[in-house]
This record gives structure tokens, C-alpha cells and sequence, in this order.
């Protein structure tokens, strides 16, 4: 999904179309001082006032069909740029399906041993230490490979109906403590209070685990990290409205186009695979949602997900427990 180009994007688009219509309006304009001047004064008035709103038509048109134009032009080339994201996306899909499901079994062989042998060997034995890395990045390698999966779409994906805040609560508890040590505060600000979405609670704790995680590593010398939520309407419809806010780096304008490509890290070799955001878009668009993101350099970094509701009939609001309730230092 192609996040929506920004009003400024817009506006820098239609300088040179608006500037051109401007040239044929100055030079109607010019035509229709002239016809003016020498010659409505010798038609009647009647003849007069049919040239005037026919000039007057055909200018704007002129101005109406340039722009239509721009626009049609600028539709094309998004379609366009969407259709190969999505035709790369698939064929990456597949080949992560196929590499994950091939490397799965072996990992699980050489964790299972590695694991067993590390239960009998003794702590001041020299193999501890090689076991130990053994098991540790067959761990890390098997995490990708299961993320793999679910960006291939073939990891079982529930279906349930449960409330949005069981999800965000549980995943700002597991990223407190790493919120702690980077001296990022956690800000919580919920107004949706009782919303049910369909869906897999699991993948939107993930959403959620992501996105603060990537927040987290974005203040490497501390800020606020703010986790909000509330209720919207579009279209008559009712959604959630979900974001993640930080006050740290921000992303550069050259690279936000590719944030959510696969395999696309800005991060060192090592430190991260470049599936997060790819896993993220694909999560929220299984919900039937979308994710934005709005970032200046140096001025923080903003991801919204719109999500549908399931509409409540006669649920009674629910609060989220304030025993569940998160605050980093």
C-alpha cells in the first residue's frame, strides 16, 4: 500500500501546470482586451455579451482540462509505482515462504541438540560457551524464519473478535523495561476505551512491539515515547485510530518512500533483517486497515494504523485495568 502523498507533495505538483494555464489565461486575457477594444464596441449588444461568455468558457476549460490532466497523469504514475510494489512483494513472498519452510526443519534439529547437550554439560566446561552461541542464533534464525512466514502469508492467522487495548497494554508491558534502559518514557493516551476488532490479537501485539521497538531505537539519547489510540468515522464507518509517536531522529525524507519495503534496513549489518515495516503493513492490511507514516529529520517520527471496529450493539464499555497500565522512567 502506497501511503498518501502529503498536501505540500501536492501542491509542489500542480506549480507547473497552474503556471502554464496562467500563461493562457494572461494571453486570453490579452486577446480579449484587444477584441475589447476594436471590436465588441462595433456588435450589437446582444452579439457582445455572446462572445464575452464564450471566451470566457472556453479559458475555463482550458484551465479545468489542464489540471484534470495533472491529475490523471499523477493517478497513473501511483497506480503504476503500487502495481510493481505489489508484484515484487508477491515474488519476494514466495521466495520467503520457500527459504523459511527449507531452513525450518534443520534449525529445529540443531536447537533441539544444542539444547541437549547444553543441559549436560557442566558451567565451567569450555563447550558451554560455543553451545550457548549455538543455541542462541539458531533461536534468532528461527524468529526469521517464522517472520518469513507471516510475511508470506502462509502463517495460521486467527480470527477472533477481541478488545484493541488487551493487545496494546500487554505489548507496552513487554517493551517497558527496554524503554527503561534507554531512559525513554512511555506515554499512554487511550480514548477508545471498550473498541473490539476482528482479527489476530497476536499479530496486532506485534504491530504494536514493532513499532515502539523501532521508536525505542530511534532515541538513543532518551525522549517520550507516546502510544495513542481513538475512535474515528470515515465514510460513515466506524474505525480505530492507532499511533505510535516518538521524539527522536526521524526518518529522512529520501528513504520514507521505502520504509515498508522488504529487506530495507537503515539500521547496522546485524542489528535488523528489514522485515519489521514489511511485517507491520502486511499485519494491519490483513486487518483491512493501513499504516501512515509522517517524519521529518530530526523532528521525530509519527506511524498511524486505521483499523475497523466491530460495531457495538449491546457490549457495555470496558476499561482497560489500570493494574496493566505501563509508564517507563
Amino acid at each position: 500500500m502506497t501511503p498518501p502523498r502529503s498536501n505540500e507533495k501536492t501542491v509542489s505538483g500542480l506549480r507547473r501546470p497552474l503556471a502554464l494555464t496562467a500563461v493562457v489565461v494572461l494571453i486570453g486575457m490579452t486577446i480579449f482586451e484587444f477584441l475589447k477594444s476594436f471590436v465588441l464596441p462595433r456588435l450589437t449588444l446582444w452579439q457582445s455579451h455572446t462572445i464575452t461568455i464564450f471566451f470566457s468558457t472556453a479559458v475555463a476549460t482550458v484551465m479545468a482540462y489542464r489540471v484534470l490532466r495533472h491529475q490523471q497523469r499523477e493517478e497513473r504514475q501511483r497506480f503504476e509505482v503500487t502495481m510493481r510494489l505489489s508484484e515484487k512483494m508477491s515474488a519476494v513472498g514466495r521466495l520467503a515462504a520457500g527459504v523459511a519452510h527449507e531452513i525450518n526443519n534443520p534449525l529445529s534439529v540443531i536447537l533441539g541438540f544444542a539444547q541437549a547437550l547444553a543441559k549436560n554439560v557442566k558451567e565451567d566446561d569450555p563447550a558451554v560457551m560455543p553451545l550457548r552461541s549455538i543455541e542462541r542464533e539458531a533461536v534468532r534464525c528461527k524468529n526469521l524464519a517464522q517472520n518469513l512466514l507471516a510475511f508470506s502469508r502462509h502463517g495460521a492467522v486467527r480470527n477472533e473478535i477481541f478488545e484493541l487495548s488487551g493487545a496494546i497494554l500487554p505489548s507496552l508491558v513487554l517493551i517497558a523495561t527496554q524503554a527503561r534502559v534507554k531512559s525513554v518514557q512511555v506515554v499512554q493516551d487511550f480514548q477508545a476505551h471498550g473498541t473490539r476488532i476482528r482479527g489476530d490479537k497476536n499479530q496486532i501485539e506485534q504491530v504494536i512491539i514493532n513499532l515502539c521497538g523501532n521508536a525505542i531505537d530511534a532515541m538513543p539519547r532518551g525522549g517520550i515515547l507516546t502510544v495513542s489510540s481513538s475512535k474515528v468515522q470515515e465514510n460513515g464507518r466506524p474505525f480505530v485510530r492507532i499511533q505510535v509517536k516518538d521524539t527522536g531522529e526521524g526518518i529522512p525524507e529520501a528513504i520514507q518512500g521505502r520504509i515498508f519495503e522488504p529487506f530495507f534496513t537503515t539500521k547496522e549489518p546485524g542489528k535488523g533483517t528489514g522485515l519489521g515495516l514489511a511485517l507491520v503493513r502486511e499485519m494491519v492490511e490483513k486487518h483491512h486497515g493501513r499504516i501512515d507514516c509522517q517524519s521529518r529529520d530530526g523532528q521525530g517520527t509519527t506511524f498511524t494504523m486505521i483499523i475497523p471496529v466491530v460495531p457495538e450493539l449491546s457490549v457495555q464499555e470496558i476499561h482497560p485495568d489500570p493494574l496493566m497500565s505501563v509508564t517507563g522512567a
